[in-house]
């Protein structure tokens, strides 16, 4: 509708952004039907899993993790200095304190240390808690802070902005500031692309050879009645950027579902 207003980006460095509404509390309510649909015994051992965690931990899932868990998450990515596409989540909290004094329980707790503390690593960067997590990626660890009522997860170089921006006696960083305020209220989601800056991201990795030859694997496997692109033939990633400028999305509710809403800029 035009009533819904055009996000625009903040900073001007953002591809693109997201702003989801969420209710963990009530996703977390409506979890044991969801298992059950999948399985008759899933409730059980799931209400078995969330007992002994709490009496192991001291920590109950419901009420400290999802429960001090806020309703709106923002992400957005952007490029590094090398060209590379990095990206970054934050989820807004509604008792930040509370939430940090659950996870570094869960850390410290005597039946789960061995495992956590292979998996996920906890500590302070300026008095602020930071924690890092093993993935499979090249990168080998994924970092998360807790960030002025946010739980952040970004690059270390983001985080670090993040904390200087505090120690400087900022209050909300201002890029999840300026994130937080083109939330649209009555959606489910919203969020926009800047193709100028996307496009070329893109163009760069179908040049990589890796990457050409996953997409004709997956494409054969799908079995998708249409040859498989001939990536060599792309135009200039500056052409097709230049009949692009940017898109914007909605994500809404209606009585049938979830309608989503597309706009081009060209």
């Amino acid at each position: 509708p035009v009533s819904l207003p055009a996000p625009s980006f903040i900073p001007s460095f953002i591809d693109e952004f997201e702003c989801v509404h969420v209710n963990p509390s009530n996703l977390w309510k409506q979890l044991p039907d969801i298992l059950g649909s999948l399985s008759t015994n899933a409730p059980a051992h799931f209400a078995e899993f969330t007992a002994l965690f709490e009496q192991q931990t001291g920590v109950s899932l419901g009420r400290d993790i999802v429960g001090n868990a806020g309703n709106l998450l923002l992400s957005f990515s952007t490029e590094d200095g090398r060209g590379d596409t990095v990206s970054a989540t934050a989820l807004k909290l509604r008792d930040s304190q509370a939430f940090r004094t659950a996870i570094d329980s869960i850390l410290v707790s005597p039946s789960l240390k061995i495992q956590s503390s292979g998996l996920i690593e906890g500590g302070e960067y300026l008095g602020h808690p930071v924690y890092a997590a093993r993935t499979f990626a090249p990168t080998g660890h994924r970092f998360f802070a807790i960030v002025d009522g946010y739980l952040l997860q970004a690059p270390p170089a983001l985080l670090k902005e993040c904390f200087q921006c505090l120690e400087n006696g900022g209050g909300v960083p201002p890029l999840l500031q300026g994130l937080e305020s083109h939330a649209v209220a009555g959606t489910f989601a919203c969020g926009a692309t800047d193709w100028k800056r996307k496009l070329p991201a893109i163009f760069r990795k179908l040049e990589n050879p890796e990457t050409v030859q996953a997409i004709e694997r997956t494409w054969v496997e799908s079995r998708i009645p249409l040859p498989v692109p001939d990536f060599s033939r792309l135009p200039p990633a500056g052409r097709v950027a230049a009949c692009l400028n940017v898109s914007r999305h909605y994500l809404t509710a209606t009585g049938q579902g979830l309608c989503l809403r597309v706009r081009w800029t060209y």
